[in-house]
Formats: structure tokens, C-alpha cells, sequence
């Protein structure tokens, strides 16, 4: 649990031993919460990005296990210029079979690492480094499809390369 500065206790509450108002109604949901918290820690929120390139700055990397403990990395971006920017997309790539490991390795290449005599914990390592450094990337996005299943519209957006400082825009100025 998180800490933070003491804050002083709601009146009315000598009932329920220094609880506030929020965790006394909170109770009943606690079991819900719990499921919520684990459904969704692994997840992002994706936008839909126009088709085509975008420049884009790479927020974080995390690494970890999905709740049917497969491994994954995932790359959060958030767009810097054009019409989307400000928009936040990640690129997950869950490990269900070895062939999902070349994706993984061709974003490191892409990403300017080599991958030849890369090991496990080096991902973990260089997901660190990445999330520190908050390069500049440009990506492609491709035209929105129709998910499978029905539900709601699936984008594939590739990593092209990190972007040197020169070959980053400006930022737009903003309309009056």
C-alpha cells in the first residue's frame, strides 16, 4: 500500500474504528475491486490512430505475466505530433508460442538494439532503459479492423525506428 501523509479523520466515524466515509462504502465492493485491480493491471487502453506514420514518444516498458501467466513486454507510447497527438496506445506482445519471440526481437532491432546475443534478463534491463530514456519513435499504424469476436476495433501499429534528436519536429503551436 501506498503512503502518504497522514490526513486527519472524518467526524462520525468512531464506529468503525478511523474508517472514512469512502472505505466504509468501499466494503461491499472489496471482493469486485479485487477482481477489477487483476483484470486490469495488464491492460491499456488503446486509441485508433489514423493510418500512416506517426511520431511518437515511448513512455514505458513493462514486463510481466498476463493472468494466464504467458510472459509479456509492452512498449506505451503517447503520439507528439500531427492530428493525434496527445493520444496513448500501447504495442503488448504476449509470448503464447516461440514464433512470438522474432516479434519481440524484431521491436528490439527496430528499437536500434541487436538482439543476437540478447538474454532474458537483458529485456528486463533494456525495458528499464527505455522507460528511462523516453526515446522518440517513429511507428506506422495500419487501417482499423473489426475484432473477431465483435467486440470493438483491433489496430496493428509497427515500431520503424528511434528517432535522433535531429529528426524530431517541433511541437505545433497551439490555434488561438
Amino acid at each position: 500500500m501506498a503512503k502518504k501523509a497522514a490526513a486527519s479523520k472524518p467526524a462520525g466515524n468512531a464506529g468503525n474504528a478511523g474508517k472514512s466515509a469512502f472505505s466504509q462504502g468501499m466494503g461491499k465492493f472489496a471482493k469486485a475491486w479485487t477482481e477489477q485491480r487483476a483484470e486490469k493491471a495488464n491492460s491499456f487502453d488503446n486509441a485508433i490512430l489514423e493510418t500512416g506514420d506517426h511520431i511518437t514518444q515511448l513512455t514505458a516498458v513493462r514486463t510481466g505475466a498476463t493472468k494466464n501467466q504467458q510472459p509479456y513486454i509492452s512498449f506505451n507510447f503517447k503520439v507528439t505530433h500531427g492530428m493525434d497527438a496527445g493520444k496513448n496506445f500501447s504495442i503488448m506482445r504476449t509470448v503464447k508460442e516461440e514464433r512470438d519471440l522474432g516479434f519481440i526481437a524484431k521491436d528490439f532491432q527496430r528499437l536500434g538494439y541487436e538482439t543476437v546475443e540478447m538474454t532474458i534478463s537483458d529485456i528486463e534491463e533494456i525495458a528499464k532503459e527505455l522507460s528511462k530514456e523516453k526515446p522518440y519513435v517513429k511507428v506506422q499504424a495500419k487501417e482499423p479492423e473489426e475484432k473477431k469476436n465483435g467486440d470493438g476495433v483491433w489496430q496493428t501499429i509497427y515500431i520503424q525506428k528511434v528517432l535522433p534528436a535531429n529528426e524530431v519536429p517541433a511541437p505545433a503551436k497551439p490555434r488561438k
